[in-house]
């Protein structure tokens, strides 16, 4: 992946007007690979129509039908979205739809261009096991139908996974972050002031601007900053003009430990699309100097449109671990899994001998990163 690419990539996903330097042919197959893993196809897809783009024809078909399935699954899942808020509301269960079902309509030029391959709702832990009762009233059900998975996703997860015959896959949090967690996202400061969203299809009920920032800040730190859709999420709402409480949400993210996550998220964005945000900057506390030298060296500013490589795959790891408000709980839910992890593997029946297998290889990885970083510090022009 060239610098030439990404460069392309970032002018068509930007939305400053900046047009940037004219696309040779042969560079559109790669560019919309780029898009696919990335996970915003539509996003592209979307630009390259609205700026009137001399796109290869076989790749403008690509594209095209792209934007035609974006609109129908969305389309669809808006209804959806619609159906178990009214559900939930009529049961006196308070929920907010999240992330791409409420964003893709919200802050986005066309809904096509925010991906999404679920429903996200969120409710307050005390109303979780009742909303999970009214949601299987409209044909949802854990996945399977098994009610150990279900089980196991209460006890030890922040969301379960909900499907059903003829229904998209729909998510129900109860929390942003996983109890065992070193950082803490609870529903109910997002829960706290809500919005309705008139649509053609129904009202969306939606968390004020302030949880999609924290929402994207948890969701970057648990996928190692590898997605770019946060980032994206976040200069889309700073460009659209989103009232976000900058001075709150810092304090919520201070609280919850998500402080570092945060502010490394705000640089990333400022970085890959030249976002403005001083006023985030501003309440957010800078990276320790330190951290941030780290997070420099291994590349780790670069990790949203980076190729998994042997070092790709090793600094999420890492970039985690500088970040965490507690760096000990973070390496031991690395080494030994996290409890939700564990206990998918003992309802798997995953033997003793594969799960020592496993551990191996997370020691192994460990010891890779650890070399990793000594190369880093001695000769960082090996790499």
């Amino acid at each position: 992946m060239t610098d030439t690419l990404i460069s392309h990539f970032l002018h068509l996903i930007r939305t400053d007007g900046s047009a940037g330097p004219a696309l040779a042919p042969a560079a559109w197959e790669p560019l919309v690979a780029l898009a696919a893993d990335r996970d915003v196809l539509g996003l592209v897809a979307s630009a390259a129509r609205r700026r009137g783009l001399d796109v290869p024809a076989p790749v403008a078909r690509t594209l095209e039908l792209e934007r035609v399935r974006q609109r129908r699954r969305l389309a669809w899942y808006a209804i959806e979205t619609v159906r178990a808020l009214e559900a939930l509301a009529a049961a006196g269960l308070p929920a907010v739809a999240i992330k791409g079902a409420v964003l893709a309509h919200e802050i986005y030029d066309d809904p096509a261009e925010r991906s999404l391959r679920d429903i996200d709702l969120l409710v307050d832990e005390s109303d979780a096991d009742d909303a999970i009762a009214c949601l299987r009233r409209l044909g949802y059900d854990a996945a399977g139908g098994a009610a150990a998975s279900l089980a196991v996703y209460r006890r030890h997860h922040f969301h379960v996974v909900l499907t059903g015959d003829g229904l998209p896959v729909l998510e129900l949090h109860w929390a942003l972050t996983r109890p065992d967690d070193p950082q803490r996202l609870p529903a109910a400061p997002l829960l706290a002031e809500t919005r309705l969203l008139e649509r053609p299809v129904g009202t969306l009920v939606a968390p004020h601007p302030d949880a999609h920032v924290l929402i994207a800040a948890s969701s970057a730190l648990r996928d190692g900053f590898t997605d770019l859709k946060p980032v994206v999420d976040l200069d889309r709402l700073v460009r659209r003009r989103a009232t976000i409480r900058w001075s709150r949400v810092a304090a919520i993210a201070e609280a919850g430990g998500l402080a570092r996550p945060l502010r490394f998220l705000l640089e990333i964005t400022a970085r890959a699309l030249e976002t403005p945000l001083d006023e985030a900057r501003a309440a957010v506390p800078p990276l320790p100097a330190a951290i941030g030298r780290r997070l420099e060296r291994s590349g780790a500013f670069d990790l949203p449109l980076v190729s998994h490589d042997t070092a790709g795959r090793l600094v999420p790891h890492l970039a985690r671990g500088w970040l965490s408000c507690d760096r000990r709980r973070t390496l031991v839910n690395f080494v030994r899994r996290n409890a939700f992890e564990r206990a998918q593997q003992r309802e798997a029946g995953i033997g003793p001998v594969r799960r020592a297998a496993g551990l191996a290889g997370r020691l192994a990885r460990l010891a890779e990163m650890s070399a990793w970083r000594v190369v880093r510090r001695v000769a960082p022009h090996r790499l």
